[in-house]
This record gives C-alpha cells, sequence and structure tokens, in this order.
C-alpha cells in the first residue's frame, strides 16, 4: 500500500470561483482609473459654475479683444480724419493768402480769374471741413476782408455752411451778406451781428440763432423751422415772410404759435408755413388756408 505523502495537494479553485473573485475587485479597480484619469486631466470635482467659466472665459476674452480693435480702429480712423481736414483747411489757407500777396486778390476786379479760383477754392474747402473748420475758414476770410457787406470779393452764395461753428465769438459785422439760398442747416449762429444781412432764401433749418441780432435783415421766404431764436433781436414782421416757423422757437423761448411774445402778422398754428406764392400751407391737411 502506497504511503501517503505528507505534503497536501493544493486546493483545486473552480472556474466559477476565479470569477466571482475577479469581479469583486474590477469595480474597484475602474474606479481607481476614473479617480487617476479625472486627477490627471484636472475634471475631478469640478462644479457646473467652473464648467461655464471654463467654456466662456476665453469666449469673453475673445470678444473684449475684437471690442478693443473696432475701438482703436475707429479712434484712428477719427484721427486720420481729423489729421485730413486740418491739413486741407491749412492748404486753403495758404493758397488764399498766396492769392492775396502775390495775385492781389483784395485789388481784383469783379469776374477776375482771381476771384473766380478763390471762390471756388472756398466752395470745396467748405465741403470738406466739419463745422468748427467751417466757422474758422470765414473767420479768416473775413479778417481779410474779403466779405465785404456791398462787394463781397469771394461770393458765398450757394455754399455749404450746415452744422458751421459761427457763432458770436468767431464772427465781425461783415460776415455774410449774400447768402441767398445758402444752406445754413443746424449752423451755430448764436449771438452773431446779421444787421441787415440779406437771409433771402437761406435755408437755417435746425440752426441756432440764440441771442442773434437780426435787426433790419431780410428774412423772405427763410427756412427757419426747428430754430432757436431764444433771446434773437427780430420784429414779428420779419418772421411774417418767411417761409417756415414750424417748431421753431420765438424770442420769448416758446415754440411757435406764442402770442405773449406778440403776433405775427397773417402766422397762426394754421400758417405754419406758406407755399410758393406765400399762400398758408396746412401740411397736417395738405392744403392751402386763408390768412388768418
Amino acid at each position: 500500500m502506497a504511503q501517503a505523502s505528507d505534503e497536501q495537494s493544493p486546493a483545486t479553485i473552480r472556474p466559477d470561483e476565479r470569477e466571482q473573485g475577479t469581479a469583486f475587485f474590477k469595480p474597484q479597480q475602474q474606479q481607481g482609473k476614473q479617480r487617476e484619469k479625472s486627477d490627471w486631466i484636472g475634471l475631478r470635482g469640478k462644479t457646473l459654475w467652473d464648467w461655464v467659466s471654463v467654456l466662456l472665459l476665453p469666449l469673453m476674452i475673445a470678444a473684449g479683444s475684437i471690442w478693443f480693435s473696432n475701438q482703436q480702429s475707429e479712434t484712428s480712423a477719427h484721427i486720420a480724419l481729423d489729421q485730413q481736414q486740418e491739413a486741407t483747411l491749412k492748404g486753403y489757407m495758404d493758397d488764399i493768402k498766396e492769392l492775396v500777396l502775390e495775385k492781389h486778390l483784395q485789388t481784383s476786379q469783379t469776374g477776375s480769374q482771381e476771384r473766380t479760383i478763390a471762390r471756388t477754392l472756398t466752395l470745396s474747402a467748405l465741403q470738406q471741413l466739419d463745422g468748427d473748420r467751417k466757422g474758422r475758414l470765414i473767420q479768416y476770410i473775413s479778417n481779410l476782408g474779403l466779405l465785404q457787406k456791398e462787394h463781397p470779393i469771394i461770393g458765398l452764395s450757394g455754399a455749404d455752411l450746415s452744422r458751421a461753428n459761427l457763432s458770436s465769438f468767431m464772427l465781425s459785422r461783415s460776415l455774410v451778406y449774400d447768402v441767398v439760398r445758402m444752406s445754413l442747416r443746424d449752423a451755430n449762429l448764436s449771438g452773431a451781428d446779421l444787421t441787415e444781412a440779406d437771409l433771402m432764401g437761406a435755408d437755417l433749418q435746425g440752426a441756432q440763432l440764440r441771442g442773434t441780432d437780426l435787426r433790419a435783415a431780410n428774412l423772405t421766404a427763410t427756412n427757419l423751422e426747428a430754430v432757436d431764436l431764444t433771446d434773437a433781436n427780430v420784429r414779428p414782421e420779419q418772421l411774417s415772410k418767411v417761409y417756415s416757423l414750424k417748431d421753431t422757437i420765438l424770442p420769448s423761448g416758446h415754440v411757435f404759435p406764442d402770442r405773449i411774445w406778440a403776433t405775427i402778422p397773417g402766422r397762426d398754428e394754421r400758417c405754419a408755413v406758406l407755399n410758393s406764392e406765400g399762400q398758408c400751407y396746412d401740411l397736417k391737411l395738405n392744403q392751402t388756408n386763408p390768412a388768418p
């Protein structure tokens, strides 16, 4: 009989038991790996706000960069335009100075080549300049005696003086007397001395005429729509001949019509505008009204 071995055979593990043991360790191993992966890419413990911050921050930086770039572009464009207009004004002044000193513009004859060139240069420059520089241009040629009352050397009929800054500190009495059909829309004429000025047919819509002296000025067919005449020196009889008083602020500071200030002959709320024949025209009814 064979002698039994002192050593015991190792226990045999069935396949189903091996699978159960392995299954016990798998979830822990997977969780450990997931934690290691989350830690490695920095996602462990992230909240919704953290995610929003991570996603929005680059967008905010990009938007800020675009806005800053646009602001710089606008600023650069504004500076470039300002420099261009300043160069235009300086070039104009140099040209007029040359005409005065070398071509004797001030003593030239009516219709002469010198005057034609001066007028052409003036009208061209006014079309390119902003309001303040238009005022400086007018002041410059006025100081040179080129805007004489009776016979101006440089005629300004048809000139574009819209938005021009022609306030009292910039103007003298010799400002403009041949402004028939001139466009002075949105111009600043506050405090200017326009006594006996010929403003017949001038377009002054939206202009500032606060405290302006308009004594004996010709306002026939002048467009005074939305003009501010607060404290202006003007007679009711003068305003009776203007083309439009629609939304006009009268010298009293009140909008037309204002009988407290004065009664304007032939004009009331039904006659804010005159037609080409000088008859009252009702804009609301689109018809001609009899004079009040």
